[in-house]
């Protein structure tokens, strides 16, 4: 015989969490005019390198990281030529910061003094 009161004794699941800082928000939570400011310069591939550099940014530090291909064509399909020319549309704007060598990836970093 099934009881339909087991499923509702057990109905409290949320756990009291202290207010997060502003520094510690989560993605989701981006600030609307930085995010702006990226897409103005860059376009919507702008805006989804400033969404993947925050992102990075507040699990690693703020560190140069390089951008991965086969996520942004994975996640959002946009392909590398469209990664490169928005790097340099937002380096030109200096928004980001960037390491670039022959054989190697792009290494690629917030600009924290225009952001």
């Amino acid at each position: 015989m099934y009881s339909f009161t087991k499923d509702i004794v057990n109905t409290h699941s949320s756990k009291w969490q202290p207010k997060l800082k502003k520094s510690e928000h989560y993605i989701y939570k981006l600030p609307i005019k930085e995010s702006a400011r990226f897409y103005k310069v860059a376009g919507g591939v702008g805006s989804k390198i400033y969404e993947y550099l925050k992102w990075k940014k507040e699990m690693n530090g703020n560190k140069f990281i390089s951008l991965p291909n086969d996520y942004f064509y994975k996640t959002w399909e946009i392909r590398r030529q469209r990664i490169c020319e928005a790097v340099g549309k937002l380096k030109a704007a200096k928004l980001i910061k960037f390491k670039k060598s022959t054989g190697r990836s792009t290494l690629v970093m917030l600009n924290e003094s225009k952001i």
